[in-house]
């Protein structure tokens, strides 16, 4: 079919395939950085000390206390200087070391493979952000270097982070498109990212505006039919960018997620399912359509309160559980009383609104799949 392959991926049950090739670009670092401090850090020299003023050198203790008090201003002058010239001093040293970095860039080209004939999809994209696992449906990045800002000097602080700063920017450089089959269709929507897709193909979400500091940021959602994205719709916002995925086709997510609690809204598409939610514990049954997390988490005692979602009832199923999954049979199986001492606790199974006690000092769970 093809040589110099460097990936296959089959794109459905059809047997049709995807698969890509790539091309490796070496070039100086410095060739995607702007030096936006240069001609300030020519014209600066290293500080000097002002003179100390004494008693002696004046006739009168007022000439001297005048003297001293200007010496003083000037002496914070001094210091605040040297904290410049220390700035550039490093600066110094990262344009010295960044003179012998490469930047590697590897861009590729998508085929798709009908049965028949090889057909070249899109080339020189920098990577695929998400695909479909059942349909021929691909979100792709491609760099639009006409779009690329230099990363300028100032804003790298040591010369090893100036790889990812240049990462960076490649990725604020870049096109989004859908791919389907041979057709591409572009995705207009500007720094769009943390993309993804159900798994059918017609659904994708991804964030604009991300925060540096929260990773919180707009929620957008876009259809696809037969591989032909709509317009952008604004789904939710001050949505967490590591905290959104499909589950069985449905979207969950958490807005106003705290880092430090490790809690925040879960949201379920656009029905906010519950706040002061734990975060790392969250499990869906598709087949009793039925979700499972935790409130109220205390991360001393490694417990809280353990409630379920189905369609648009929350019932609250205990308190101080420490840990749950679903059974075989889609029940409720969790650990109660769990003592972190002794990493024992007394297992029970919640059915149809009652709970049974199974068993005691059991450790831990095992997920029957």
């Amino acid at each position: 079919i093809a040589s110099d392959v460097d990936s296959v991926y089959r794109g459905n049950a059809d047997g049709d395939i995807y698969f890509l090739k790539v091309t490796s670009t070496t070039n100086s670092i410095l060739d995607y950085i702007v030096d936006d401090m240069k001609a300030t850090d020519d014209a600066m020299t290293q500080p000097v000390a002002p003179d100390r003023p004494y008693r002696y050198d004046y006739d009168t203790q007022e000439e001297y206390d005048a003297a001293y008090e200007q010496y003083e201003k000037d002496y914070d002058a001094y210091s605040l200087a040297w904290d410049e010239y220390y700035k550039k001093q490093n600066r110094d040293d990262i344009r010295e070391e960044l003179k012998d970095m490469q930047y590697v860039m590897e861009s590729y080209t998508l085929y798709y493979y009908d049965g028949e004939e090889v057909v070249e999809v899109i080339k020189d994209f920098s990577h695929s952000v998400s695909s479909s696992s059942s349909s021929k449906a691909w979100v792709i990045n491609a760099v639009d270097m006409t779009k690329f800002e230099k990363v300028k000097l100032s804003e790298i602080t040591y010369s090893g982070g100036a790889k990812y700063r240049v990462d960076d920017a490649i990725e604020n450089a870049c096109n989004i498109y859908v791919c389907y089959e041979d057709q591409v269709s572009a995705i207009e929507l500007e720094n769009a990212k943390n993309f993804r897709m159900n798994s059918d193909g017609t659904e994708l979400f991804c964030l604009t505006n991300v925060s540096t500091e929260t990773s919180n940021g707009d929620l957008y959602r876009i259809k696809i039919k037969k591989g032909k994205p709509s317009e952008p719709e604004l789904y939710n916002t001050d949505v967490n960018a590591s905290r959104m995925s499909f589950i069985s086709d449905e979207f969950v997510y958490f807005k106003d997620y705290n880092e430090e609690t490790s809690r925040g809204e879960l949201y379920i598409g656009k029905e906010k399912v519950d706040f002061d939610v734990y975060v790392y514990d969250v499990k869906y049954n598709e087949e009793k359509n039925q979700l499972l997390y935790f409130t109220d988490w205390n991360t001393e005692k490694q417990n809280g309160t353990l409630k379920s979602y189905s369609k648009g009832k929350t019932t609250k199923i205990g308190d101080e559980i420490s840990q749950f999954e679903f059974s075989s049979e889609g029940k409720i199986l969790y650990l109660y009383d769990y003592s972190t001492t002794y990493k024992k606790g007394d297992l029970y199974i919640y059915n149809k609104g009652k709970a049974t006690k199974l068993d005691m000092d059991v450790s831990c769970i095992v997920p029957s799949k």
